[in-house]
C-alpha cells in the first residue's frame, strides 16, 4: 500500500512539474513572438533574439512556423524563424523551406535560397533556376551562385540567358551596355559549367561596339571555353 501511495504522489509531482515547464516555455515562446512582432529592432536586440532563437529545440517547431507564415511578422523575424528552423530540422525542412521560393517577400525568398545552398540539396534546382530572372537583384545573385556551386550544367542554357537580361545592367541600349558584378558572375558560371555551344556568340558579343566596357571579360570567357 505504501509503495502504491509512493508511486502515485512521485507521479503526480511529476505530472505537476511537466505542466509547469510546459507552462514555462509557452510563456518564454509568446514573450519571444512578441519581440519579434516589433518592427525595427537595434543591434543589441537583434543579438538577443538570435541567442534565444539558438538555444531553441524541436518543440519550438510550429511557433517558428507560425512566424515563418504570418504576414504580420516583419520580414526580419521571418528570415531569423526561417534560420532558426533549418538548424533545428536540417535537411528535413527543406521541403517546407522551399515554399517560400515563391514568397512575395525578395527577403523570404533570399532566405529560402540559403537554405538550399547551406545544404547543397539537388533537389530543388529547378525551382531555383527560375529564380535566375528575379527581380531582386540579391535573389538573382543566390539563385546564380547555388547553379554554379552544385555544377548544375543542365541549367546552363538559363545562366546563359542571364545575359540578355536587362535588369542585370546599369545600361542596356543599343549604342552602349554598362554591366554590373553579376555579369561577371554569370561568365565565370558559363565557363565552369563548360557551355561551349555558346562561344561563337560570345565572339559575336566581343566584336560589337555597345560591349566594349565587358570586352575583356568577353575574351577571358572564350580564352576560357
Amino acid at each position: 500500500m505504501f509503495s502504491k501511495r509512493r508511486w502515485l504522489l512521485s507521479s503526480l509531482l511529476f505530472l505537476s512539474f511537466s505542466v509547469f515547464a510546459e507552462s514555462k516555455v509557452e510563456k518564454n515562446y509568446s514573450k519571444l513572438k512578441n519581440i519579434l512582432l516589433k518592427e525595427s529592432l537595434s543591434g543589441e536586440q537583434r543579438e538577443k533574439i538570435q541567442n534565444a532563437l539558438f538555444k531553441l529545440d524541436n518543440k519550438s517547431v510550429p511557433m517558428l512556423i507560425e512566424v515563418m507564415k504570418s504576414a504580420k511578422f516583419p520580414d526580419q523575424s521571418r528570415w531569423m524563424a526561417t534560420m532558426s528552423l533549418a538548424r533545428i530540422m536540417g535537411k528535413k525542412s527543406l521541403p517546407f523551406i522551399s515554399k517560400f521560393l515563391r514568397h512575395p517577400s525578395w527577403m523570404m525568398r533570399l532566405s529560402s535560397l540559403k537554405i538550399i545552398r547551406m545544404f547543397k540539396d539537388k533537389n530543388y534546382i529547378s525551382s531555383v533556376e527560375k529564380l535566375l530572372f528575379d527581380k531582386s537583384l540579391l535573389v538573382r545573385a543566390e539563385a546564380l551562385e547555388i547553379v554554379h556551386s552544385l555544377g548544375a550544367k543542365a541549367s546552363a542554357k538559363s545562366v546563359w540567358k542571364m545575359l540578355y537580361d536587362k535588369k542585370n545592367y546599369i545600361k542596356f541600349s543599343k549604342s552602349e551596355v554598362q554591366h554590373t558584378d553579376i555579369v561577371e558572375k554569370i561568365l565565370k558560371t558559363v565557363v565552369d559549367l563548360d557551355y561551349k555551344k555558346v562561344k561563337p556568340l560570345l565572339n559575336k558579343m566581343a566584336s560589337e561596339k555597345k560591349f566594349a566596357k565587358m570586352k575583356k571579360q568577353l575574351e577571358l570567357t572564350i580564352d576560357n571555353l
